[in-house]
Parts: C-alpha cells; structure tokens; sequence
C-alpha cells in the first residue's frame, strides 16, 4: 500500500513495465537483501516445482528456496479521492520470502485532473517528490510526501 500527497493528480498507477525493487526478509532466519528487482514479464521457475514466480531466491544463510510472484490482477491506481490515505496499487504472491522495504523508482504514470494531459515518465524515489507542469490545464502537478506498509491479505 502507498500514501501520497496529490496535487492536480487524478491517477497515479504502475506501468506493465516498471521494475518493482525491494529488500526482502527470509521468513525463516530473517537474513535481508536489499534492492532485489522483479518486472511482471519475470518468470521463473520454481526448484522441485512445475511452477514459476516472478522472483526466487535462495537464503545465503539458512539455504531455503523461496519465492514471490506478481499478481497482475491487482494492480491498481492510486487516485486522487484516497490521497493522504494508504491504498493497495498491487499484490504479490510470497512463499517463504516477505517484502519489507519497497525502493520506489520510475515505472509510473498520471493523469492530470484538470486537462487530458498524461505524465507517462513519472519517477518516485524515497527520498524526493515528483511535479511537473500541466501546460493544458495551467497548472502544477505533483506527488508528495510519499509513504508505503505491506498488509497481508
């Protein structure tokens, strides 16, 4: 789930491109490794299984296989009548492995709310904001003060 600050934004929402970054926690010793990435198109397949994951990954420390797959499905945007609210934008299928700190980065895009014009480029990071200028609409545009938790569902 995100929370942002919205300004002159009406949807903010993950490409089918962006690369999701992570640092992911065994769930059996604990052991963290940051900035593990995945894409949607990922797929991989899962050791003594017939399936396959977005990501898998064996602990360096206690040696178990785990694995974490997109679920497309879910991918939502995050709209302007939740802002300064968390909302879910996607969902991930963890078996053995839990996200526990997302590295926001490029891979999204919004919509202005007072003209058609479309920001197809937006960059998150952890530490800055995004704003652009809607020409169209005459107005600024942004996505502030953004914030994430993982909810299990």
């Amino acid at each position: 789930e995100i929370k942002a600050d919205l300004e002159n934004i009406t949807n903010l929402v993950a490409t089918q491109d962006i690369r999701w970054y992570f640092t992911i926690k065994c769930s059996n010793c604990g052991e963290e490794r940051e900035e593990v990435y995945f894409t949607m198109h990922d797929k991989v397949e899962i050791q003594g299984s017939r399936g396959t994951a977005s990501l898998t990954m064996k602990c360096k420390l206690c040696s178990k296989h785990s694995s974490l797959d997109y679920l497309p499905a879910l991918l939502k945007p995050y709209n302007i009548e939740h802002t300064a609210t968390f909302q879910p934008i996607m969902g991930f299928e963890c078996r053995g492995i839990e996200p526990v700190k997302w590295h926001p980065r490029g891979g999204f895009q919004a919509s202005s709310s007072e003209s058609d014009t479309q920001f197809p480029n937006v960059e998150l990071n952890e530490k800055d904001d995004w704003c652009d200028y809607d020409e169209k609409g005459a107005v600024t545009v942004g996505v502030y003060s953004i914030e994430h938790k993982f909810s299990r569902v």
